[in-house]
């Protein structure tokens, strides 16, 4: 998040009241605060997880400007599942494509996650095609090399390289320009055209086999 105006030691841990929480700092340069932990156990310990963690972190700032990351794990004997979420309202750095390249790109190769969407909340509620798949919305990210050949209907398709130059996944641009529109007829086709293709091909993860 450094990339893009938005480093992680500005940002807070869940509190009782907004002021609360912006007393306390979530995390310093080599991880989380002594305090941020403390929280998380004292949560823990009056509400014990059961098979699932939810933590969440935040900004500072409400409305205009506010920011939320989400990660849930679900804790199992095999392999289990997590979820990264990151939320925000009018935040100008995170309406640029080339700044959500970097943090799609920065996740992508610390997590290798088998999908990584960004579209506003509109899209995926009401405009998806699939309830069982995520969308494409603005860009999509999936592992492996895909082609113009796979996907014509893509405005942009880039490589995320790891740093041996080997390619570990693609990013789906949906649309030309800067900013994905959830209320122009458009970008919502050439979005679901993606989601029909991926899908038709096989490519487009089901939730269910996540």
């Amino acid at each position: 998040m450094d990339a893009v105006g938005m480093p992680l030691d500005d940002w807070c841990p869940p509190a009782d009241t907004p002021e609360d929480a912006r007393r306390i700092q979530a995390f310093e340069r080599d991880g989380p605060t002594r305090a941020a932990l403390a929280i998380v156990e004292e949560e823990e310990r009056c509400d014990p997880a059961n098979g699932f963690r939810y933590l969440g972190i935040w900004n500072g700032y409400e409305e205009e400007g506010g920011s939320a990351i989400l990660l849930g794990l679900q804790q199992a004997d095999g392999p289990g599942n997590s979820t990264f979420r990151l939320q925000a309202q009018g935040v100008p750095s995170l309406s640029r494509k080339a700044n959500l390249i970097k943090v799609l790109t920065g996740l992508s190769l610390q997590w290798q996650p088998p999908f990584i969407a960004v579209d506003p909340d509109g899209y995926g509620m009401r405009h998806k095609v699939f309830a069982d798949r995520p969308g494409a919305g603005w860009l999509l990210y999936l592992p492996g090399r895909i082609t113009r050949a796979q996907v014509p209907e893509a405005a942009e398709l880039l490589p995320v390289l790891n740093e041996d130059g080997q390619q570990r996944g693609t990013i789906i641009v949906s649309v030309a320009g800067d900013a994905f529109d959830d209320e122009n007829p458009d970008h919502i086709q050439a979005a679901n055209a993606i989601e029909i293709r991926l899908a038709d091909q096989d490519l487009l993860p089901r939730y269910s086999a996540l």
